[in-house]
């Protein structure tokens, strides 16, 4: 019968889902069927297509809502009656914004409640797929003159309730259902009498005036109940249905959090700008800010609010912020508020937060003077980038505050751009304009300042040139992102910038290493058997539909540096009611583009075949979830590692994407060391000597495996990876911000800030768990130089065994040189990971050794004599101590300094039993000049 239609009639363009609901349905009569017809909206959705038989069993998520709402809103003729997708999403942001709460320490879940209850027309199936029924008279649906047509339709009630919750893993263990009229649609023949939720304690009002119900999350995929009373036809209706209270609920991983949280903080505000919550270092009684690690986030959409916790977990791996405070560091995490500003924005405020954060480190630690370390995942990592270089300039020029930033670390950060591949920005904006509301969201946050600021091409940037159908994509980045590569490489620099390798364009006064969660030496072609050209996805196929036939062939296909390369190749014919065939078809092809499919990097299932918002799941969405995708989940590249390494572009364009840095020498294991290593990034800058026109850091570092993008440890998971590179991960982290033997030189203090002004003293403080070393040639991690401390640097520095001075270390007239031995305390946790078991290769429990530091067997020995056991912890109310030694005495405090007990420990008796009441204590035992402190957490 399809094939007799199509046969007999002419075809009708696809431009937009109205004007084809205009077209083809445009000789029925409205006045009969009112002011909705279900068909019109050609509707696929599983939800609403069993609502059609009676079935109201389904409960619905956010985006399957969004889904029915668009739908819903095609049925009506009058295209006021419901908001656009684009508007709906637009409301569902602001929603989002004017939740932002700057004045409380909470750190809240706020999303709005969805309705659908909609009175509208359907034709009847029998009739609407009778051959005899329909005629196609100028591309429009003629009802046979022999039916009348007030007999062919029945009215149904279409009923959707959600949370309109678009994207899970939140990481929070409740939230609040706000009430929005934005969000409460009806059908102008009903009125809502009443709205009541249940949401696991019992049906609650629900409206205008009782407008927050608040839940705890319980487990994965918990269902809640709107119980609604409502007028239809002068008759009054009740009705119930069930809805997803989450979405994707986020486990947090193996935390038992006490009332706070993971942080010993409350939620902060700086401004209304952003968040902020602190980890505080080992020894910070007081709870000040002492020694500063600054961690900005990466990007997020508006409409997601992932909660302090959830960022705690995901970038906790292998204990590594727990790791930082151990050593004494103030782990500074940041929320950035909205999560999608362009990078000059999202800079100059992180800019403003350093000039904070140095003026309460001096009010709370005046005779003290740690530099800052900041640490930027992803889209972090280039507000860090940004911020770094407008502070340098200004404090050159103008005399304002130092950033007093001593090391930078970006994390997967696309420095030459991030990568969505232009199949996927091409069924965005195709699908987009068609009406999905999936590809409109998606499209959105594609067009938000951030990625305007990040992608390296990108599709509304990009000539766009079409003829026949054909549309040739030659790919360009976006004017946003040009100004802020051109103010990065010329706004901000000053006399002390290098202007003749990469580094012209990157902070000068910190030390800048980065990190990519790509592997070092492997790439697509001959890992995955993945070739430039190769197809990745295809649909052809007939699909059956309640309103007639379709007919889909679509194909999409990895990246190929070449002329009219196709992207996404696709054409849809809709036969309505097996008569008229409804086409759309379109070609994207690229036109000389670097793409990134075939190259090294972290992959992000966003951009392939996440559910509901990838190109490849909205394509299947349209297609009752058929289609053959030929790739491998978790393999497909979002940040190649040539970007998140700052790789010289000059050597992976043209489809040379494949860059092995074993083999262009810039991996390499510990100091002291020519032996190249699979797992430390540690340059050594004798080989090659032109390095920094390689990469614009001083170490670089990554690992065999691929993992999702600054999704390590859910990727380890996931895919059941070996979790052994994660440690090294972190120890590279750790090594970099201190190691156990701290070495420093080519440094000029006085180089680093202003010389005009003769008053300014640039102070700074270093410590180690082992030692500090001084000289020009202690260690390969830099260019070999002198330490210089001109006049106006003031220098102070401390470690267990001392401070080494070595030739080559020059503290000049006027200057002030410190150098003391002590001992904290406070270092990186000692025990072996849980990782390394005996089924690790030597070679990987050699690398991991967390031990190597030390220098010599005896200080091996005295940290294992000298540990000082506390099980369990957190606990209860009770909990063991084991002391290092049967001598000594122990003091503990609360978080606010009091003295709770204060003794001896027992001769020839090292254990003690405790009994303390809830709350956060800190223990310290001393013995000599050893003192080791540690955290008690009481629930």
């Amino acid at each position: 019968m399809g094939l007799h239609g199509w046969g007999q009639v002419d075809t009708l363009e696809f431009t937009s889902r109205r004007q084809v609901a205009d077209t083809v349905f445009g000789l029925l009569n409205q006045n009969v069927y009112g002011p909705a017809l279900f068909e019109r909206s050609m509707s696929e959705d599983s939800l609403l297509i069993l609502q059609l038989s009676g079935n109201y069993l389904g409960a619905a998520s956010g985006w399957s809502w969004l889904q029915a709402y668009s739908d819903i809103a095609m049925s009506y003729v009058d295209s006021t009656i419901m908001d656009s997708d684009t508007t709906l999403l637009h409301k569902l942001e602001n929603f989002q914004l004017a939740m932002r709460d700057t004045s409380s320490s909470l750190d809240l879940l706020k999303q709005p409640f969805g309705l659908l209850l909609h009175n509208i027309s359907q034709i009847d199936s029998a009739v609407m797929h009778a051959p005899e029924s329909f005629s196609n008279y100028h591309s429009q649906l003629k009802l046979n003159e022999n039916l009348d047509e007030v007999e062919i339709y029945r009215k149904v009630v279409l009923k959707s309730a959600a949370l309109l919750e678009l994207y899970g893993e939140h990481g929070y263990t409740e939230g609040t259902i706000v009430y929005s009229d934005d969000f409460i649609s009806t059908s102008p023949d009903i009125t809502i009498q009443s709205i009541q939720l249940n949401v696991g304690n019992g049906f609650q009002p629900f409206s205008a005036i009782n407008n927050e119900i608040t839940y705890s999350i319980r487990k994965s995929y918990q269902l809640g109940q709107v119980a609604i009373e409502y007028i239809l036809n002068g008759l009054t209706k009740k009705d119930t249905l069930s809805f997803n209270l989450t979405t994707n609920v986020y486990k947090n991983g193996s935390h038992d959090y006490y009332d706070e949280g993971p942080w010993e903080s409350p939620i902060r505000h700086f401004r209304g700008d952003l968040q902020y919550c602190i980890l505080y270092g080992c020894g910070n009684y007081d709870e000040k800010i002492r020694r500063p690690i600054l961690i900005a986030p990466p990007y997020r959409p508006t409409i997601q609010n992932p909660s302090f916790s959830k960022y705690y977990d995901q970038f906790n791996f292998k204990s590594l912020l727990t790791s930082l405070a151990d050593m004494g560091y103030d782990v500074i995490f940041i929320k950035e508020t909205p999560g999608n500003r362009g990078i000059n924005h999202a800079g100059g405020i992180l800019a403003d937060f350093i000039k904070f954060i140095n003026e309460k480190k001096k009010e709370h630690f005046p005779n003290e003077d740690w530099e800052n370390v900041v640490i930027g995942f992803s889209a972090g990592g280039q507000h860090w980038r940004y911020a770094l270089k407008k502070l340098e300039k200004e404090h050159m020029e103008s005399g304002t505050p130092h950033h007093h930033t001593r090391l930078y670390i970006p994390f997967d950060s696309p420095h030459w751009g991030a990568n969505v591949p232009m199949f996927a920005q091409a069924v965005f904006r195709d699908y987009s304009i068609t009406g999905n509301p999936f590809a409109i969201a998606t499209h959105e946050a594609l067009i938000d300042a951030a990625s305007k600021d990040m992608l390296m091409n990108h599709i509304i940037g990009s000539n766009l040139t079409e003829s026949n159908d054909i549309l040739t994509i030659t790919p360009n980045s976006t004017t946003e992102r040009q100004n802020i590569v051109f103010q990065l490489d010329n706004w901000f620099n000053h006399i002390y910038t290098p202007m003749n390798d990469l580094r012209r364009s990157f902070p000068t006064f910190t030390r800048n290493v980065a990190i990519s969660v790509g592997s070092n030496e492997k790439n697509y072609n001959n890992e995955y058997d993945l070739d430039p050209g190769e197809k990745l996805f295809s649909q052809n196929f007939p699909i059956p539909t309640f309103w007639g036939m379709k007919y889909v062939n679509t194909r999409i296909d990895a990246s190929w540096y070449m002329s009219s390369a196709t992207a996404l190749d696709r054409k849809e014919t809709r036969m309505v009611a097996f008569i008229i065939p409804i086409i759309r078809q379109k070609q994207y092809v690229t036109n000389w583009g670097y793409e990134w499919d075939m190259a090294q990097g972290g992959y992000k299932d966003d951009f392939y075949d996440q559910p509901f918002y990838s190109p490849v799941a909205i394509m299947r969405w349209s297609a009752l979830g058929l289609g053959t995708k030929h790739y491998k989940d978790g393999h497909m590249s979002f940040l190649p590692l040539v970007s998140a390494l700052g790789i010289n572009p000059s050597i992976w364009q043209n489809n040379n994407l494949y860059y092995n840095l074993k083999g262009h020498d810039l991996m390499y294991n510990q100091y002291n060391s020519n032996t190249q290593s699979d797992l430390y990034g540690y340059p050594n800058l004798a080989h090659p000597i032109d390095h920094f026109n390689i990469t614009p850091f001083e170490a670089i570092y990554c690992d065999p495996q691929t993992y999702q993008h600054i999704k390590m440890q859910q990727s380890v998971d996931d895919d059941e990876l070996n979790d052994v590179y994660l440690v090294h991960t972190r120890n590279f982290i750790l090594d970099e911000v201190e190691a156990d033997v701290v070495y420093l030189q080519n440094k000029i203090i006085g180089k680093n800030h202003l010389n005009w002004d003769p008053n300014y003293r640039y102070k700074a403080w270093y410590k180690a768990y082992d030692k500090v070393v001084f000289g020009s040639n202690v260690t390969p991690k830099t260019d070999p130089g002198a330490y210089i401390i001109e006049p106006t640097g003031e220098i102070t520095a401390y470690a267990c065994n001392g401070v080494h001075i070595t030739p080559g270390f020059h503290a000049q007239n006027g200057s002030k040189f410190h150098a003391y031995t002590h001992c904290d305390g406070c270092s990186r946790p000692r025990g072996k990971s849980e990782v390394e078991t005996s089924e690790t290769t030597n070679e990987q429990n050699d690398a991991s050794n967390e031990f190597q530091h030390s220098g010599s067997d005896e200080f091996n020995n005295k940290i294992q004599r000298d540990e000082l056991k506390l099980f369990p912890n957190p606990n209860s109310g009770k909990c063991t101590v084991v002391f290092p030694q049967a001598s000594g005495e122990f003091v503990i405090s609360d978080i606010n300094g009091r003295i709770v007990t204060q003794q001896k420990v027992e001769e020839e008796n090292k254990t003690c039993y405790l009994t303390l009441p809830k709350g956060i204590y800190f223990l310290k035992w001393s013995e000599s000049s050893l003192v080791i402190t540690k955290k008690i957490i009481v629930l």
